[in-house]
């Protein structure tokens, strides 16, 4: 093993790609990564690749053994079906431990927000997910992974487009706010996927980065992809 992650060090720093976490859990010698999330972590019809298939195959190009589990469902807020079923479950909290825990992995990507923030009854309604449960489920899963020696990246949830009234993104800035506290009380990596997006906008705005006002398209997900590679890095 250690040969391994030496070799996989070596390869970082010749190819660009950061080196390996030392001492975190592994299937022998192969790096498990999942990547919990909802919709905008899951496989979508019109989209090539999602983030996850796409760190996946920068393992591969680099001969580093990694099994990259996309766990991203559709409809997906953080609790579970009795906090809130407009999307039909099990939802994260109820999956965690088939979906993450099981696999053990060495590293969690963790994406959710846009669900848990959503208001159904408009400007004025409350939140599917409570804030203050958003942020304990946040903890609970970082904490679970922490306890079999895993590292989370907390992943921001990405900003909605033009065609979405601003109080959403309102809203949803405020549950993004939340994933960055955790991160860092937790002393974990977080990605602001927010500035990330609006930094490469460009002239198209947001929107070009989007499929749909919600999930990032191709383009969207390479950016992902690019940032949780560079947290992936010898602590």
């Amino acid at each position: 093993m250690i040969h391994t992650l030496r070799r996989w060090m070596a390869l970082g720093l010749l190819t660009g790609l950061p080196a390996i976490v030392l001492g975190m859990n592994t299937n022998g010698d192969t790096l498990i990564i999942v990547c919990f999330g909802n919709s905008t972590t899951a496989v979508r019809k019109g989209l090539s690749k999602p983030y996850p298939e796409r760190l996946a195959e920068r393992f591969r190009e680099r001969d580093i053994p990694a099994k990259i589990f996309n766990a991203g469902k559709g409809g997906n807020h953080t609790g579970r079906t009795s906090d809130n079923a407009f999307h039909k479950g099990p939802h994260a909290m109820e999956r965690f431990g088939t979906d993450v825990l099981d696999r053990r992995p060495g590293y969690m990507v963790l994406c959710f927000g846009i669900n848990d923030a959503w208001q159904d009854d408009g400007r004025h309604g409350r939140s599917r997910i409570p804030a203050r449960e958003y942020r304990r489920n946040l903890r609970v899963f970082q904490e679970k992974v922490a306890i079999q020696g895993g590292r989370t990246i907390f992943l921001g949830p990405n900003p909605l487009g033009e065609r979405y009234p601003a109080y959403r993104n309102h809203r949803l800035g405020r549950y993004m706010r939340i994933s960055r506290r955790v991160a860092r009380s937790t002393h974990s990596d977080w990605l602001d996927t927010r500035q990330l997006f609006r930094r490469r906008a460009g002239e198209g705005g947001i929107d070009r980065l989007l499929m749909d006002g919600m999930h990032p398209n191709d383009a969207g997900h390479e950016i992902i992809a690019n940032a949780i590679l560079d947290k992936i890095q010898l602590k």
